[in-house]
């Protein structure tokens, strides 16, 4: 059964082309989650190195996660991790989260 997978990382080089190919397989940066204490439903915007995507297991988030970032000798770190209950920050999305909020149809768009 499928669930969905969180990746926090490092690398050495080619962050930009990253998130452009993350955001081609499918992975996300943006997340419908719960306000910080008040747990009002809104959209929670990851820090630039994390993002989610459903898969079997860590080792399938793994595997992909390093072929999208050219191999295990650009990766520096990382930690898979699977998740179901969010709180989170609604503040300082980047650009490309925006845009993705959009496509999603994660209405309002939050900045």
């Amino acid at each position: 059964m499928k669930k969905e997978y969180l990746v926090t990382y490092d690398v050495h080089e080619n962050h930009e082309q990253i998130i452009k190919d993350l955001l081609a397989a499918g992975w996300h940066s943006v997340k419908p989650a719960y306000e910080i204490g008040t747990r009002k439903p809104v959209f929670c915007y990851l820090p630039e190195t994390t993002w989610y995507k459903s898969f079997e297991n860590t080792t399938e988030a793994t595997e992909e996660f390093i072929k999208i970032a050219g191999g295990a000798s650009n990766v520096i770190r990382q930690m898979v991790t699977s998740f179901s209950d969010w709180q989170g920050s609604i503040k300082n999305p980047m650009p490309h989260q925006v845009e993705e909020a959009k496509h999603m149809r994660l209405l309002p768009v939050l900045n």
